[in-house]
């Protein structure tokens, strides 16, 4: 991507945990530790329990796409050169949601109910992302 077109970056605090672990290689998601119903994106209050105790727990990485759309032009700057490409809502084994893209397939083979594994990927020097591709 050009340093002209800036991409714009997770900021979210609540967030900063999920994206240290995406950095180091691990998709991680939120566990509740006294219920422990699974829950992204990360919050810091159990919808299930309520309770505010929580623990990070490797994520299967395992699922399939719920929902689906193609990007084309026009779209920010940083990402024009990507396009087109498969945007997608996973659900994962886990039961949470995760959007991400797909790669290694066309946009247009991508399907709702298409199982998808996750592969971190160093998308630009210095960023990794949790992205989805294809699986058997």
């Amino acid at each position: 991507m050009s340093a002209a077109y800036p991409r714009p970056d997770p900021v979210a605090e609540d967030d900063l945990r999920f994206w240290a672990n995406v950095a180091a290689g691990e998709l991680r998601i939120q566990r509740c530790a006294d219920c422990g119903t699974h829950r992204h994106p990360p919050r810091p209050i159990c919808a299930a329990c309520g309770s505010t105790a929580g623990d990070w727990v490797p994520a299967s990485g395992r699922g399939e796409v719920w929902a689906s759309t193609v990007i084309h032009p026009p779209t920010l700057a940083a990402f024009a050169s990507r396009t087109p490409y498969a945007a997608v809502v996973v659900r994962l084994e886990e039961g949470v949601f995760v959007v991400g893209n797909v790669v290694d397939c066309p946009p247009d083979e991508v399907a709702v109910g298409m199982p998808v594994e996750v592969t971190i990927t160093e998308v630009e020097p210095g960023l990794r992302l949790p992205l989805f591709r294809a699986s058997r």
